[in-house]
């Protein structure tokens, strides 16, 4: 592991640490605050827990009341009209628990278990996208806003450069042709412009919309996290922590643990049942009250066709959750070493962009000075200006590129949380989450549904 905060925050930016973090600190508690993405997330992993309740919902005890009566008219020619009524009226209260399940219940517990670590990797890859998305943004914005200051500047020194031409033409040391090459120059530096406060525009949009923050004063912010030193490293990293592994990998676990819950349903099963029945008719004679225990064991004796069609539905889907967690692995260990590579090849870009610049600067100097001498001509120097504002904005660029390559690498390899970006603590883990309403008031079946 190599942590390269402090060489690339010396290198690149030579900004304090402190400042720039309390920055990004900001943006990203905003973001994940506001973030809707995370909060429905955090919703699944809500629902995902309450699978245990429902796994053990066997073995729970029941209660059920029913209430039936009945209006009998029989033809009688004894009768006074023809036909005989007789009414009939009774209630029984039945409760039943399961006293033996076979580890039905125990194996469905354990495919719950697996549900709820699938849920918890993916509040983890929702988290990584949402700081992820923030970072980009933020970065977008501080480029785009100095990309537009570049082009600002770019247009006053060719407004400056044209009116001097100006001035030359009415004093006849230049040419009309001049004067058009700078106008052309500075109409090009408009468009840019033009382009650049558009960008800077809908760079500011977004970083409001997910953060709801002013987007002012934005600096660079420091490189936080440690990062792997080799492909070798990137790639275990990403197969051993990446969200997205996770989850395969509890969806293959599940899946087999569903082989356990498909065998122990066709297994043995106890229940004891505890009901009382009060019968009430015509006459006396024919009311009673029934007090009943009955112990009841249930076992399949046939396979049946649905139970076939089950097993073979459950063995597909192991094959398929097999399938998908091998391609994850592919997929995770080859975005890894594609997000280190890239983060390098950034670093080198920027040492070549500053020599670029440098060289630049030194070109446009020795140029400038011999536009006055005679020896090179005007267009000569708005050329080599202009190579100096290319550069400058090239140099800008790199800097994003190598920020957003390592917080994509650091995502890449599953380590973009809380702790990587200096939020450590500060947001409310995964455990907290309030648990959902309850819909059910009190020992009664009376929902409280939401509007």
């Amino acid at each position: 592991m190599v942590n390269r905060f402090g060489i690339a925050a010396a290198l690149i930016f030579g900004l304090s640490v402190s400042a720039q973090a309390e920055t990004m600190q900001e943006s990203l508690l905003a973001g994940i605050e506001k973030s809707d993405n995370l909060m429905a997330a955090r919703q699944s992993y809500v629902a995902a827990q309450q699978q245990i309740g429902l796994s053990s919902a066997g073995n729970d005890l029941s209660g059920n009341l029913t209430v039936t009566g009945a209006q009998t008219e029989s033809d009688s020619k004894s009768s006074a009209g023809g036909f005989a009524s007789s009414q009939s009226f009774s209630t029984r209260v039945a409760i039943t628990k399961q006293l033996f399940d076979s580890g039905e219940i125990d194996a469905r517990l354990a495919v719950a278990n697996y549900g709820i670590a699938s849920s918890m990797a993916s509040y983890q890859a929702a988290e990584q996208g949402a700081i992820l998305s923030i970072i980009d943004a933020y970065l977008t914005l501080l480029t785009s806003s100095q990309s537009r200051q570049l082009q600002e500047e770019n247009v006053a020194r060719l407004e400056a450069q044209t009116q001097a031409t100006e001035v030359r033409l009415n004093a006849g040391t230049t040419t009309i042709t001049r004067l058009a090459e700078a106008k052309a120059r500075l109409a090009r530096a408009h468009s840019n412009l033009i382009g650049a406060q558009s960008q800077e525009q809908t760079a500011l949009e977004t970083y409001q919309s997910l953060t709801g923050l002013a987007g002012e004063d934005l600096s660079l912010p420091s490189l936080t996290g440690d990062i792997p030193a080799s492909l070798q490293d990137a790639e275990a990293m990403a197969v051993a922590n990446h969200p997205d592994m996770k989850v395969a990998s509890a969806n293959e676990r599940s899946m087999r643990a569903q082989f356990d819950v498909l065998a122990r349903q066709v297994l043995p099963k106890v229940n004891f049942t505890l009901s009382a029945t009060d019968s009430r008719a015509k006459g006396r004679t024919q009311d009673k009250f029934d007090i009943k225990g009955e112990i009841k064991l249930t076992s399949p004796l046939i396979v049946t066709n649905g139970s076939r069609a089950k097993g073979k539905e459950t063995y597909a889907k192991l094959e398929r959750a097999k399938y998908q967690l091998a391609d994850t692995e592919r997929k995770v260990a080859l975005n890894a070493r594609s997000s280190l590579r890239a983060l390098n090849a950034s670093l080198a870009q920027k040492a070549a962009v500053e020599a670029e610049l440098q060289a630049a600067e030194l070109v446009a100097e020795g140029i400038s000075a011999e536009v006055e001498y005679g020896q090179k001509i005007f267009l000569d120097q708005l050329d080599a200006e202009q190579s100096v504002s290319d550069a400058k904005l090239r140099l800008l660029q790199t800097q994003r590129e190598i920020m957003s390559n390592h917080y994509r690498l650091l995502a890449a390899i599953g380590s973009l949380n809380g702790a990587a970006v200096s939020l450590d603590g500060m947001l409310v883990p995964l455990s907290e989450t309030p648990d959902a309403k309850d819909v059910f008031r009190g020992f009664l079946p009376l929902a409280d549904l939401p509007n």
